[in-house]
């Protein structure tokens, strides 16, 4: 198998974030490996391994299992079948920032309130404005209906 590794870049000036490593991982009894989450410096890179595997155009499972892990490291191997011409692999891994990642340092936080705000006010006004016209509406439909039928009366009592 060919290996193609990308490096992701980093910018290591940003003290404000926690520089400790946190690795967890979801195992079965087997100790077959499901998920795992890496947290460094509150970026999350999560990673989840399918038990399916293409082997020379057929689809066949495979195994990933939790060889050895340590507070920085984690080390995962593959059972793989055997491929005389490929080995498909569909790994589904995603990065993530958490909602503690401060991007800069110093009082350039945003309130806890500012979000609720946000997204509560437009609410609020749009339904204010909806009742409003709802109100007005029905008061002209309602003054029109007592009018119609003040003139139905007025004419029922002229032809009598």
């Amino acid at each position: 198998m060919k290996s193609n590794v990308s490096e992701i870049q980093t910018n290591d000036k940003n003290d404000c974030n926690n520089d400790q490593i946190e690795i967890n991982s979801t195992t079965n009894q087997d100790n077959i490996l499901n998920y795992i989450t890496i947290k460094k410096d509150a970026k999350v890179l999560n990673g989840r391994f399918l038990d399916r595997i293409e082997s020379d155009s057929k689809s066949t499972f495979m195994q990933t299992v939790l060889i050895s892990k340590s507070n920085d490291s984690i080390m995962v191997g593959m059972n793989l079948p055997h491929c005389t011409k490929k080995c498909l692999l569909d790994p589904d891994f995603s990065v993530l920032i958490s909602p503690e990642f401060i991007d800069e340092c110093g009082n350039n936080k945003k309130d806890s309130w500012f979000l609720p705000v946000v997204v509560v006010v437009p609410i609020i006004g749009f339904t204010l404005i909806v009742a409003v016209a709802f109100i007005i509406y029905k008061r002209k439909y309602v003054e029109v209906f007592i009018f119609k039928s003040k003139v139905k009366n007025v004419f029922k009592m002229e032809k009598r």
